[in-house]
């Protein structure tokens, strides 16, 4: 059975995009359309892009992790990032309210908790680095 959720689905990624055959197969079920945009998403990103959606995600985000839960705070749009990497001498100003340098994993999910009031934590059923930190803005 074949639904249509109306949903416009846009990746940004600087390398492009390609899914594997089960998720192509999943997105050819639901109708998904999917617009590719190849460039970093940081805070020249297309604005009108943020302001029509209405859910951030980053799966392994990497150097855009705090970029993307910025960008959503800032315009009041739900998010969901699964952190990975936390290139601590690339952000030598991420401090935790203790005045720890963020310097490892367990920091950078703290640090972005200390970010955005709120925000919870899940976890997906996949092997390594696989905390979701969430908030949903109404």
């Amino acid at each position: 059975m074949t639904k249509d959720y109306n949903l416009e689905c846009v990746v940004v990624d600087p390398r492009g995009t390609s899914f594997p055959k089960k998720i192509s197969k999943q997105i050819s079920l639901f109708n998904l359309e999917i617009k590719e945009i190849r460039k970093e998403f940081n805070t020249d990103f297309d604005q009108s892009y943020i302001e029509k959606s209405s859910l951030i995600i980053g799966m392994h985000p990497d150097e855009v992790t705090m970029e993307i839960v910025r960008t959503a705070k800032k315009y009041n749009k739900s998010f969901a990032v699964v952190p990975c990497c936390v290139f601590p001498y690339k952000f030598p100003d991420r401090f935790l309210s203790d005045g720890s340098f963020v310097l490892e994993y367990n920091d950078l999910i703290k640090y972005i908790q200390e970010t955005v009031e709120g925000s919870q934590i899940e976890f997906l059923n996949i092997e390594g680095k696989n905390k979701v930190i969430y908030k949903k803005y109404s």
